[in-house]
């Protein structure tokens, strides 16, 4: 009989035991869920979101995709010792806020017939705003103009162009580059070979 009222004693105290214990756990997930809202709101607060406002696991995030934008949530959440919906939340975020702007292919430009890039410095005749800014959507509208950069110095503007060949390049420049106004004057360098091209932003 004392047996048995130990026994019946022991178990009650053993049901009472994980009861705690479960409670323990349920109230340490609120607590996480909690701190990690908290955390979502103040980063809705940032209006001017900056390279100040990631953690190492954001720039590792960010250098992953941009090596390989292909990888999966569950593969880039093991790289970082990360489970994958905190790594997806962070994803979101990222491109949510505009580290991340796309996603793109990147074509092999020579395998699709355009094996010559040139580099076109331009000098503007007027330098009115009305001018400029027609200037801008007239080169923006060459599909042939792959970069377009406004830049200090004797030049106002760098062109970055991915064309076929120097036939089609005289052809661009007569046709197409030349009916773009108030251009004074445009001076061309050809890249004859590639030593570094990285998409990539050093991080």
């Amino acid at each position: 009989m004392i047996i048995y009222i130990s026994y019946k004693f022991q178990k009650k105290r053993l049901i009472i035991l994980v009861y705690i214990c479960n409670w323990i756990i349920y109230l340490f997930i609120l607590f996480l869920k909690i701190i990690n809202l908290f955390t979502i709101a103040e980063m809705k607060k940032t209006d001017n979101f900056s390279s100040e406002n990631l953690d190492i696991i954001d720039f590792d995030l960010l250098r992953m995709l941009q090596k390989d934008a292909k990888l999966t949530t569950k593969e880039i959440a093991a790289r970082v010792n990360l489970s994958p919906t905190p790594v997806y939340e962070r994803i979101k975020r990222l491109e949510k806020e505009g580290l991340i702007e796309k996603y793109t292919a990147i074509v092999n430009a020579e395998k699709v017939g355009k094996n010559l890039t040139v580099f076109c410095n331009i000098i503007l005749k007027e330098h009115t705003k009305e001018i400029v800014n027609k200037f801008v959507r007239d080169i923006v509208s060459l599909k042939e103009v792959v970069e377009c950069y406004n830049i200090s110095g004797d030049y106002d503007f760098l062109l970055k162009i991915v064309i076929r060949d120097m036939k089609h390049y005289q052809y661009f420049v007569i046709n197409e580059l030349g009916s773009v106004e108030n251009i004074g004057n445009a001076h061309s360098t050809f890249v004859i070979g590639v030593t570094k091209h990285s998409y990539s932003v050093p991080l």
